[in-house]
């Protein structure tokens, strides 16, 4: 059994973890600091964010840009570390930052593995002494100290970083593990915890499933609620994805883990009201078939689609159509069910909803108040983001909280100055 002691123990080294390891050293240079990561090679979630390409923040970050049961919260640690310490933070590590459309911020490079490289060279010019491919099990305070184990080994220290991540690409090392651990140190976690930004699956058969690879800009709301998720729609052959389901993803999951069963519709034509196309529809002197009016609009496969869903044929024309059916069309175009019955697994999901209540941390350190000297940050936290870069964004700003806060409340006695 090997035995590890430090002033602060980060468990995980994913954006979070090394954002709160650097930020630690740099507030206390004197600090013996441990960055403990339970895979061979860190930050393995990180190097598939955005396609390999890393969509590190998003030039516009506003507190309403995360789902949290704690708002206020959010708004605080984002004030702590906002946006320009961020720019300023990855420019001061040698990389260039280049804009994309609706404010994603890359890497000039648009390679993810150049951010790792810079994290990674930052904790060892810093002198961050690392344990890696070391899956810390059991973690537990004992007097002063914090005890954490593993397999054949045993670490000693002051305080603890929990960044281990939610539940999401499990394959990455962000397999629930810190939520369990989380919740066997006591700490409260907010339900339900879902998948974020994932795909929707629709029944086997659906006719809306024959339209793989069928993509339109469309606007997504549940039922009898008044948000509304605007952008692409993408049809898979498992059921639904694209900007628009991802942001909804989280919405429409936790709802049917709650039992309330709200319905998720879909606008196909958000530009457009909806008494403007009972409007155009019904204009007089109306001439040719439903689906060539609405291939104007739409993709030819879903024109068709849409047509035949409304109970009309693909022949059939605009003139003919009688009030009731062109109520059918015209609500199949702007208020169509989304039929989901899931998400695909969380492998395929690229956050967590849920997770540790913030209201059990304080905003300004993210110190545990029932576990004094554990800190938590990252997607461990009921935070997750919408698409565009919001996620990463949170990593570093609650990461830097958390190793800062842990830094500041450390005073110089080292733990092997301890009796």
């Amino acid at each position: 059994m090997k035995d590890w002691r430090a002033d602060l123990v980060v468990l995980g080294a994913g954006a979070a973890g090394l954002m709160a390891a650097i930020q630690a050293k740099q507030e206390r240079p004197s600090l013996d600091l441990l960055l403990v990561e339970g895979r061979p090679r860190p930050g393995a979630k990180l190097l598939v964010s955005g396609g390999g390409r890393c969509n590190l923040t998003n030039r516009q970050i506003r507190p309403g840009d995360f789902n949290s049961a704690s708002p206020r919260q959010v708004a605080r640690v984002l004030k702590a570390f906002p946006l320009t310490a961020t720019l300023d933070f990855f420019t001061a590590l040698g990389l260039t930052i280049a804009q994309e459309e609706h404010g994603r911020l890359y890497p000039a490079s648009r390679r993810a593995a150049h951010v790792l490289e810079a994290l990674l060279a930052a904790t060892h010019r810093l002198g961050i002494r690392w344990l890696m491919g070391s899956r810390v099990t059991h973690v537990r305070p004992e007097g002063t100290v914090w005890c954490l184990e593993g397999e054949g080994f045993r670490i000693q220290s002051r305080r603890v970083i929990l960044a281990m991540g939610g539940c999401s690409l499990p394959r990455s090392g962000s397999d629930g593990a810190g939520l369990r651990l989380a919740a066997r140190l006591g700490l409260r976690l907010t339900e339900p915890i879902v998948p974020a930004l994932a795909s929707l699956t629709l029944p086997d058969g659906h006719v809306l499933r024959s339209l793989a690879g069928v993509a339109t800009p469309v606007s997504l709301r549940l039922e009898h609620e008044k948000r509304r998720w605007r952008g692409e729609l993408l049809f898979t052959h498992f059921g639904c994805s694209g900007p628009a389901v991802l942001d909804a993803s989280r919405h429409v999951l936790a709802a049917r883990a709650r039992g309330r069963g709200t319905r998720l519709l879909v606008d196909w034509l958000p530009e457009m009201a909806e008494d403007r196309l009972h409007q155009v529809l019904a204009a007089p002197g109306g001439r040719g078939r439903a689906v060539a009016r609405l291939r104007e609009w739409l993709p030819e496969r879903l024109a068709q689609t849409l047509v035949e869903l409304a109970g009309l044929t693909r022949d059939g024309g605009l003139a003919q159509l009688d009030r009731g059916r062109r109520v059918r069309l015209v609500d199949c175009l702007k208020n169509l069910e989304l039929p989901v019955i899931g998400a695909r697994s969380w492998h395929h999901a690229e956050t967590t909803a849920g997770g540790v209540s913030l209201d059990e941390l304080e905003a300004t350190t993210l110190e545990a108040r029932p576990r004094p000297g554990l800190h938590l940050c990252g997607e461990l936290c009921d935070v997750d983001g919408r698409l565009g870069g919001f996620n990463f964004q949170w990593a570093w700003s609650s990461g830097a909280v958390a190793g800062r806060g842990a830094a500041r409340l450390l005073d110089q006695q080292r733990v092997d100055q301890i009796a």
